[in-house]
C-alpha cells in the first residue's frame, strides 16, 4: 500500500485538500465535504498508484512548499509553479490534463478547445469529465 502525505490549506476559493506521493504533487481538490464529514479526501481508488491501494497521512512538513506557492499564486505573485505533478489517470486522461497544463497563464479554453487539442473533437463531454477528476 502505498502512502500518500495529505494536508489542508486555507485559500482564496475556499478550502484546498493537497497529497503528494514521493514523485510529486498528486491530487489537489476543493472543499467537497458532505454534511458531518470531517475531512477533506479524495475517494483513494482515484488515487491508486501501479503497487495499488493508498493510505493518507496527514504531513504539514511535506506539504509546505507546494502550500507556500499556492499562496503566493492566490497573493497575484506566481504564475508558474516549480513542484513535480504525479498524475495519475487513463491515457485520455493525463491527454487532457497535458492539455490543460499547456494554457498560458491568464488565458482561458473550452473543454471543446481541449477536445481538439488532443485529437477528438467531439468528446468535449469526456473532456469535462476528466477535468472532474
Amino acid at each position: 500500500m502505498e502512502t500518500l502525505y495529505s494536508s489542508t490549506l486555507a485559500s482564496r476559493v475556499g478550502p484546498l485538500f493537497l497529497a503528494t506521493s514521493g514523485k510529486g504533487l498528486v491530487a489537489l481538490e476543493f472543499d467537497a465535504r458532505l454534511p458531518g464529514q470531517q475531512t477533506i479526501r479524495p475517494n483513494p481508488r482515484d488515487l491508486r498508484s501501479e503497487s495499488g491501494a493508498v493510505r493518507f497521512e496527514d504531513s504539514d512538513r511535506r506539504l509546505s512548499a507546494y502550500k507556500h506557492e499556492l499562496e503566493e499564486y492566490f497573493a497575484g505573485n506566481r504564475r508558474q509553479f516549480s513542484f513535480p505533478l504525479d498524475l495519475r489517470g487513463t491515457r485520455f486522461q493525463l491527454e487532457c490534463w497535458q492539455a490543460l497544463l499547456e494554457i498560458p497563464y491568464g488565458e482561458t479554453r473550452t473543454y471543446a478547445d481541449i477536445a481538439r487539442a488532443v485529437g477528438r473533437p467531439q468528446g468535449f463531454r469526456a473532456v469535462g469529465m476528466a477535468n472532474n477528476r
